[in-house]
């Protein structure tokens, strides 16, 4: 089992690493390939999402998708 703490300093250097190549292999590392992350939207989208019956989550998920993520950071 890995350390949280290790963990957790992988999932923050993804978001700061600005090489392409080095940041797909650290997404690889982190997430299964079918593997998501889902992020609460923030409260006014929320709000207005149920307004329109839709649902606000955001969520990537997949290796394309999440590196797509991270380079939007």
């Amino acid at each position: 089992m890995q350390n949280v703490n290790d963990l957790a300093e992988r999932y923050v250097a993804l978001w700061n690493e600005p090489d392409v190549g080095r940041r797909r292999e650290m997404v690889r590392a982190l997430w299964t390939e079918g593997g998501a992350q889902v992020l609460r939207a923030p409260e006014e989208l929320r709000e207005r999402a149920d307004q329109l019956g839709m649902d606000a989550t955001l969520q990537a998920r997949g290796h394309d998708a999440l590196e797509e993520r991270a380079r939007r950071r």
